[in-house]
């Protein structure tokens, strides 16, 4: 990918046959990579479309391109995933995200529960670290990013099955949850875990349970584990 270059348009739709490019997106490809007239690039808007486009016209304020090519939708993860995940320290959730979105999260949920650290979202800079990913890996759907929920109401608006990451004898292991199909939302807590009274309202919303082994994982690769067996490996879990 080191000669594709990704635009984010989230403007741009596949029945638009030109596409202009500004802001930052236009100063990157401008000031920074320093493209010309007739050099190809990768839009996509972050709705789930993406063309190839050609250069057509470089000015102060903007760069338009033509689409040449509509480009063939991706495959769809085996399960989409809702992330509801505590809040962690500020360099650790921006990391989080960049998997999330490479690895095709539906949407983010930043929680608020019992033993979150005190760091808040920044939607703004978050989102661009997303957009960042998306570029960077070649996907054409950008995750929602929703505003910082509390664990409760998290729990009883979630999509699909919902499912609790916990660390507990008797339960299940991530793969043999029932029920899956092809949605899901899945809890995953801060560093401190959920605390009994949390697990224990997940369990009367009809969450399910389920741990990822013996080893005690910290959030960012608890989470990402667990999206990465829905996503890819786990193909049959739909069938």
């Amino acid at each position: 990918m080191a000669n594709e270059h990704y635009v984010f348009v989230p403007e741009w739709s596949p029945e638009m046959s030109t596409v202009d490019i500004l802001d930052e997106e236009h100063h990157h490809l401008f000031r920074v990579l320093r493209l010309t007239v007739g050099r190809q690039i990768y839009i996509v808007n972050g709705k789930g479309s993406g063309a190839k486009a050609e250069i057509t016209d470089i000015s102060k304020i903007g760069t338009r391109c033509q689409v040449v090519q509509l480009l063939e939708p991706l495959d769809s993860p085996a399960v989409q995933v809702h992330l509801a995940v505590g809040l962690i320290r500020r360099s650790r959730w921006e990391w989080l995200l960049e998997k999330a979105v490479e690895l095709g999260v539906r949407r983010v949920i930043p929680l608020k529960s019992r033993y979150t650290v005190r760091e808040t979202t920044r939607p703004e800079r978050d989102k661009k670290i997303m957009i960042a990913a998306l570029k960077q890996c070649g996907r054409y759907t950008l995750p929602e990013l929703e505003d910082e929920t509390d664990y409760s109401q998290a729990v009883k608006q979630r999509r699909g099955e919902g499912i609790i990451l916990h660390q507990e004898d008797d339960i299940p292991y991530l793969r043999d949850v029932p029920g899956v199909k092809d949605e899901i939302t899945l809890f995953v807590g801060p560093e401190g875990g959920f605390s009994d009274e949390e697990i224990l309202l997940a369990e009367q919303e009809g969450v399910h349970k389920a741990h990822l082994g013996a080893v005690r994982l910290r959030t960012e690769t608890a989470a990402i584990n667990a999206i990465a067996y829905f996503t890819y490996w786990n193909q049959e879990v739909i069938q």
